[in-house]
């Protein structure tokens, strides 16, 4: 999202400085351990070139201090005329709500949402640290940029939803602007013989993934069809290669690790049937790029994939059932017909909303009722 955006911003004649917080673990040395400490801000280049600068904090450990108002947000808040907040949730958006000026945010979720799964797999003492206190400031952060000035633009119809009922009182103007996918280069293979090739992208790691539904899935298939595989793209650890295991799936799961974009493009244009199980999803572009391969998606109803996929168009929407789900690749990868109608519908589903030309339209629009200015 933030290279999309600087880049187009760049394109039409914008200096672009993308700021962010220096987290403890990538650049310990512009952060402060102690309150005796001092951050530092360091500029560096990234992103296809563009300026950036790492912004340290207070006690990064805590997280929410990435996003605490401070002196050195405030010099580069006044060093620019135009702000813009690309982010997971709306948080880093607090220097701008505390400092009163015009901004816009792009976020993909509310705190809750983005941070409920993954406490499960936390330490004990992380997770009571991260519920009780970590989440609360996040929270109490999130409303006061909720409840302020700024322009606020998610980037699906569920994280809308949660972001609007946050609000007190609620807005009626928080938006949605999608996240444009580049339809000339995820294209349709011409080549790709029908069969059984499944397809998840992402780190199944992640409990907000759901791996035990996907595997059971694949197992169930396979033991009356020896031809399913599920590719995979990211990479495997310890825990996942045990539960592969322990369902017979070795050789059934190809793990290709992680791809580059050619890599990424071979990968969905290989597939029959792109699968999302998860619990959350802000977006889940990766079902945007399989469709415009055109590939079907077969996905619980997660959030993100609600805004693309239309249940028996261009996929299948599933419950977090094993046989419900079998049932819906079953339907795609069992009728070729089918599956080709599905095809050519993901494809035309995504590039009519997920197109750059429409991206930059939208932009255009959202920038004028913010700023007052033409982009």
């Amino acid at each position: 999202m933030t290279q999309i955006l600087a880049d187009h911003l760049r394109d039409l004649g914008n200096q672009v400085c993308i700021a962010f917080p220096a987290t403890r673990s990538h650049r310990p040395e512009l952060n402060a351990l102690t309150i005796f400490g001092k951050p530092s801000v360091r500029y560096e280049t990234a992103f296809h070139g563009h300026q950036c600068a790492a912004v340290g904090t207070y006690l990064p450990e805590l997280e929410y201090t990435y996003s605490k108002p401070s002196g050195l947000w405030a010099s580069l808040v006044d060093s620019y005329d135009f702000h813009v907040v690309v982010s997971g949730t709306t948080v880093l958006a607090m220097p701008l709500a505390e400092a009163g000026v015009p901004h816009l945010v792009w976020c993909a979720s509310d705190v809750y949402g983005d941070r409920i799964d993954r406490q499960k797999d936390y330490a004990l003492t992380r997770r009571l640290v991260d519920r009780h206190l970590v989440m609360r400031k996040l929270q109490a952060q999130e409303r006061q940029v909720l409840n302020g000035s700024g322009r606020i633009m998610t980037i699906s119809r569920s994280s809308k939803q949660s972001l609007t009922e946050r609000c007190s009182p609620q807005r009626s103007d928080i938006g949605q602007l999608n996240i444009p996918t580049d339809m000339d280069f995820f294209c349709p293979s011409k080549n790709h013989a029908p069969g059984w090739s499944l397809g998840f992208a992402g780190r199944l790691s992640d409990p907000r993934k759901n791996a035990a539904l996907l595997l059971d899935v694949v197992a169930k298939l396979r033991r009356s069809r020896k031809d399913v595989n599920l590719i995979v793209t990211g990479e495997v650890t310890p825990e996942l290669t045990v539960e592969i295991a322990r369902r017979g799936l070795e050789g059934v799961v190809i793990f290709l690790g992680i791809l580059d974009q050619p890599g990424l493009r071979d990968f969905y244009q290989n597939l029959d049937v792109f699968v999302i199980p998860s619990f959350q999803e802000g977006h889940a572009i990766v079902g945007v790029e399989a469709m415009a391969c055109g590939v079907p998606v077969v996905s619980t109803r997660c959030g993100g994939p609600e805004g693309y996929v239309q249940d028996r168009e261009n996929g299948y929407f599933s419950n977090f059932d094993v046989e419900d789900m079998v049932a819906c690749i079953e339907n795609i990868c069992d009728q070729p017909k089918n599956r080709k109608n599905m095809s050519l519908n993901a494809r035309k589903t995504v590039v009519e909303k997920f197109g750059l030309p429409q991206f930059h339209h939208d932009l255009k629009q959202v920038w004028y009722e913010t700023y007052g200015n033409a982009l």
